[in-house]
Order: structure tokens, then sequence, then C-alpha cells
């Protein structure tokens, strides 16, 4: 190997002049396979290197000393020689992440002298070569190397005729030493603990060994570096995902897929038989990218996020911009594998089925590429799990829910009481640990995890202010603010949501969960009408009748509606309005079997069309004469539970339950009479 080589790697190395003998310094006895200490017995190691030409030419370049010891570190004693000295070779060299297969590259190629550096752009994707020219280079006796994460991602010829692999580990203490002593100026610590390079990468590694400097300056540099890679890589707490039940199916999928995992590590299954991915659905707040960490974690995989709307704000916005941005995504995750890829807002890769004309024209090529990203990512490469994430599941393209992508839909519940009390106690951190919060973890069910983090900072803010440590009276007057009502405006909001509470109980439609009163702005009766197997018009209907029944509750007991009931996007008149506008226009549900608009965009249509308006009053009339004559049979167990509420500002579905069971028997209910 005395012959000059050159470099073919886009913007490579210089053409350098192979050394005699660059591993001579690094050896140890035969067949030791690494770096050794030689005969070091001093806590310095004065003894300069063997070979005066390696330390020539290293002294100027860590990057070759430090290619050269990693190289001496993980090949065996025969793969040494052979780049040590053959001049035919093919060498594929696996490296441990990305960002080292470039600098890598460039190092060994200076080290060992290279006719050829074949590696993947950014160290993701496949190399772009001709595996013609790497057959020709081959069968030349030239000497081809190739650096990837893994061997799928160079060229099959050179992967196919090979003479060796090496696999090169994370840097260790024992490399770095070795490195400085082939670009040593002045004595190298006989011992580098691991961890001064913990977390490190090659670059980082690198910057810290400048020419000229003393080994204990490069030592504290790798230090201090370490320390500031892991300060700034930091997880947020994270909670164990086994314990974590508030996430229900969701948490048992991120299990199993953990369990699979370690089999595929373990080689005991293929990943053929390992989930591709999922798609997380529920409201806003309910955790679905804190989840993603969680299995992540659990997994022991690092996590690739990234958003569709991310791949606008980092992109030109334009086709071609968009398209590389979503291709730079995936490969990222493929020089990860294995891995997990988070794709957040998946819901705003728009529908083509939805689409009109001229959205489709630009759209289809941007869907068509993701999805080949996406079947390149989760089935032509091992080790990538996709998870989507999204707040509105109806949005999605149906083609990315097909086997072999995203697979299975899974839906994050809300949050029951041993749900609500397992988020509680995360947010607590340790606070409170000997306190019962059953009921105040009961009075969360229903609430997202976003609200109880809100609960847990709003009760540790009244500490603070008070001055003492945070109490279990800190998070009930959170969860519920002692805000001062005036007594007929308290009457009013208390019938109100009585009205809703009791129509729900007595309808049967839905689950109660709780009742509560918030302050002047009003209160809340949380009924979870779920997902019936099969709905039917009644049943659209007995949901309307108890969004109404709170306004028929003030209509009939008071006398007449008051503001509140409208109003905003959320208000009774327009939840019910909008349950009325699917109900015909998009379910066929009533005399029109028409289709005009998807579900969530039915109440779209009202604005414009008189008649529509007029259909849907009818039907929210309709609705709302059965709503007052139902709080007319019911108006006692109203009353009484309005009596309670106002007192209590909260009770529990079960509690609601109780009273208008113990009315219609006749019983005695404190304060049934109040309202009277």
């Amino acid at each position: 190997m005395n012959s000059k080589t050159r470099s073919l790697m886009p913007d490579g190395p210089p053409a350098v002049t192979a050394d005699p003998d660059p591993l001579a310094a690094l050896r140890g006895p035969a067949g030791s396979g690494g770096p050794s200490d030689g005969a070091d017995a001093a806590v310095v190691e004065e003894r300069p290197p063997a070979s005066a030409a390696g330390v020539a030419r290293y002294l100027a370049d860590p990057l070759a000393a430090f290619a050269a010891a990693a190289v001496a570190a993980f090949a065996t004693r025969r793969q040494r020689r052979a780049l040590e000295g053959r001049r035919g070779l093919a060498a594929v060299f696996i490296i441990p992440a990305g960002s080292w297969v470039a600098p890598l590259a460039a190092g060994v190629s200076k080290a060992f002298g290279a006719d050829y550096a074949s590696a993947p752009k950014d160290g993701a994707g496949v190399a772009p070569d001709d595996p013609v020219q790497i057959a020709a280079l081959l069968s030349g006796g030239k000497r081809v190397f190739g650096f990837a994460v893994a061997s799928a991602q160079l060229p099959g010829a050179l992967v196919a005729s090979a003479d060796m692999t090496v696999v090169i580990g994370a840097p260790t203490g024992a490399i770095v030493k070795a490195a400085l002593r082939l670009c040593r100026s002045g004595p190298v610590p006989r011992n580098i603990p691991d961890d001064t390079v913990a977390g490190l990468d090659v670059n980082d590694i690198i910057g810290a060994m400048r020419a000229g400097s003393r080994a204990a300056d490069v030592i504290l540099r790798l230090r201090v570096a370490s320390a500031a890679k892991a300060a700034a890589a930091a997880k947020p707490r994270l909670p164990s995902l086994r314990t974590a039940v508030e996430f229900g199916e969701a948490r048992t999928w991120g299990l199993n897929l953990a369990r699979d995992i370690a089999d595929y590590r373990a080689k005991r299954i293929n990943w053929a038989d390992v989930d591709r991915g999922a798609l997380l659905f529920s409201p806003p707040g309910y955790g679905k990218t804190f989840l993603a960490g969680m299995i992540a974690e659990a997994a022991d995989l690092p996590l690739v996020a990234g958003s569709i709307g991310e791949l606008f704000a980092v992109s030109s916005g334009n086709l071609d911009g968009v398209i590389k941005a979503t291709r730079k995504l995936f490969d990222r995750a493929r020089s990860e594998a294995p891995c997990l890829l988070l794709l957040d807002e998946i819901d705003a890769l728009p529908n083509r089925q939805t689409m009109d004309e001229r959205g489709r024209d630009w759209w289809t090529p941007v869907i068509n590429d993701f999805l080949l990203q996406l079947d390149g990512a989760v089935a032509g490469r091992e080790g990538v799990v996709v998870v989507g994430a999204t707040n509105f599941i109806a949005g999605v393209d149906a083609a990315l829910l097909r086997p072999g992508r995203l697979e299975r839909t899974i839906r994050i519940a809300p949050l029951d009481a041993a749900g609500a009390e397992n988020v509680l106690r995360y947010h607590l951190a340790g606070d409170l640990p000997a306190d019962d919060l059953g009921e105040l973890a009961a009075m969360m069910a229903g609430r997202s995890p976003a609200d109880i983090m809100m609960t847990v900072r709003g009760a540790r803010r009244l500490a603070r202010h008070a001055g003492r440590p945070l109490s279990v009276a800190d998070l009930a007057a959170s969860v519920l603010p002692a805000e001062p009502v005036a007594p007929a405006l308290l009457h009013r909001i208390s019938l109100h949501e009585a009205g809703h509470a009791v129509v729900a109980v007595v309808q049967g439609v839905g689950t109660l969960r709780d009742v509560r009163i918030r302050g002047r702005s009003g209160g809340t009766a949380a009924v979870d009408f779920g997902e019936a197997d099969v709905m039917v018009a009644g049943d659209i209907e007995s949901q309307i009748v108890t969004i109404l029944s709170g306004r028929a509750a003030e209509r009939v007991i008071l006398g007449a509606a008051s503001f509140g009931s409208g109003g905003s996007d959320g208000s009774d008149l327009a939840v019910a309005s909008s349950l009325a506008a699917a109900f015909l226009f998009s379910e066929g549900l009533g005399s029109q079997l028409a289709f005009l608009a998807k579900r969530e965009a039915a109440a779209g249509l009202l604005a414009g069309n008189p008649d529509l308006r007029r259909r849907v009053e009818r039907l929210l009339r309709k609705c709302q004469r059965q709503a007052d004559a139902t709080v007319r049979v019911h108006r006692d167990a109203i009353v009484a539970v309005a009596a309670q509420l106002a007192e209590s500002r909260y009770l529990t579905g079960a509690a609601v339950r109780r009273i208008v069971e113990e009315t219609k028997r006749g019983a005695a209910v404190p304060g049934s009479g109040s309202f009277h």
C-alpha cells in the first residue's frame, strides 16, 4: 500500500499518500482485536508511538487518527492486516448514526487510502452510486469502501462482494486515548473514562482534538461537550407506560410493541412480525404526542418527531419544497432506525376523496410521494415504526390506514377516575404521597390530561401565594374555584345544569359523569354520549333533547331562558344546531336522503340556505318541546339536584342518579324544597 490513492466522494478529502503501517502504534499483542495499553504502569504514558511516519501524518490530522483508532478497536486482527496491506479490497463500515457517516468516511479513507468511498448523503437514504462503476473498480483491483448506518443503504454490488464488514460502535475513552497517542503533543493519561465521551459524535470529538493542544486540554473539552450534550438532550420526565392506565387501548398496543421490539432485537422474531404503525386520535389535550414519547421510551427507541404543518414551515411551500421536506423527514427516520417516527397533525394532509378538482391537481403529487415514503419507511426499511396523531380522524385519507402503513386506529378516551388519579399523581411529582386523592380524581374524570396539568399548576400557585406547602385543599380549590356568585345567578346556573343532568339520566342517553358550577361563567354537565354500534334517528333526537334541557329547565321552572344557551361555538344551541344539521343533511336520518356535506361541515350549510335553516329549526323546536315536557315531569328531581349543586358546586353522576331515584319513590331529599 505504497501507491498514491484518491477519494471519489462528493466534496471529499484531498488525495493523500498512504503510510506503510498506520496502525502499528495502535496494535496490541497479536489477536488482541483493539487498542492496547501496552506496558503502561504510570499515571501518564510517555512512550511515543512506534510508527514515526504515523505520528508525522496524524499530528496535523485528528480525524484520520480518530478513524484509525476506531477501526483498530472494532476490527479483527485479520481485518486490520487487510486494511494495512491489501491492494484490491472491498470493505463495508457500519456507523453508529447518520451524523457519523461523512466524517468517518473521510477519516477512514485518509487513514487507509480508498480509491472510492461510497456513502449515502447526510447519512440517510441510499448511496447514489452506479453499480456498474462499483463493479468495474472492484474488478480492477481498486480499494472500495462503503460507509452507512445499515448495509441496505449501500450499493448491492459493494455489499455482495465485500471482503469485510466492520461495525463501528460508540466511542470509548480507550479509542480517544489511542487517537491522542497518534496526534499527541505531550503526555497522554493512562486511562480516559468512557463517560468522558458519553453522548458525543465524531465531530464533537474531532473538534476537541485541536492541533497543538495538550491531552489534558482535549479531555477537558470533551467533558464539557459531553455535559452540554447531556443537558441539551435531557428528556422531559415521562411516566412509565406500564402504569399509564389512562391511555387504555393505546397503552396496551405500546406495551405489545415494546415486547415485539425486544424480541426482534433478540432475533426471536423477524421485522415482518412487528406492527408497522398506528394512528392515535382524540380531542386536543389528551396527550397523544406525550404518549408517543412514552411508547418510544418503553421500547428503548429514539423518537423522531415531525408534523405535516412543519413540512410546510421548513420548506418553500411550493410543490417541490414540500416533497423535499417530506423525504428529508423520512430519511432522518431511516438513518435513526430502529426508531419511532411520530407524524403529528396528520389530518393536515388533505383527504383526496373530499378535495375539489383544483386542489386535487396540486395535492396529488404531494400525497402520492408521502405514501411512497411511508411505504419505504415501514415496509422497505427495517426498524421504523410510524405513529400518526390527529384531533380529527374524519379528515384522514383512508389510504394512510391500510395494512402496511398506519394499520390500526386507536382512540384515546376521556379519563376515568383511575386514569385521572394517575395523571394527577404524575403532575404532583411526588407531593402529597400519603393523601387520598380518590374524590378529587373522580371530580376530574372526563377532563383531559392538559386540564389536570393546569389544575395542579393552579393549586401550586394558591399554596405559593399563601406561603405554605401544597395541600389537598389547594387542589380542591383549583378544581372548583370558590368564585362568589350572586344568589339569583347561582340559582339559575344550578337549575340549568341540573336540567341537563336529570334529563340525561331519565332518558338513559349516554353516561352522566358529573355536574359542576364553574362560577359566574356558568357550569358543566358532563355527559359521555359514547359511540353506539348502531345510531338511529331516536338516538340523535335524544341527544339533542338532553342538550336543550338546560334551557328547558330555565323556561319551565323560572319562566324564561336567559343568555348563555347560545353565543359561542360550544354553546348548547350551537352544538344542538350542528347535530341537527348532521342528522338531516349528512346522515340521511331525516326525510331527505341526499348527502349534502360531511357531518362536521353540515352546519356550514345553514347560513346561506333559508330552506335548510327552516328544516333544522323544525327539528330543534320538536326537541325543545320534548325537553320542556321531560322537565315538567321530573321537575322535583331537577330542583333537588339544583339545590345540592348550589351548595356543593359539584355532584357526581352517581349522586344525581340517587337523587332521581329517591324523588321517584317520594323519599325526602335534602334541599329538595329549596327552590319551590
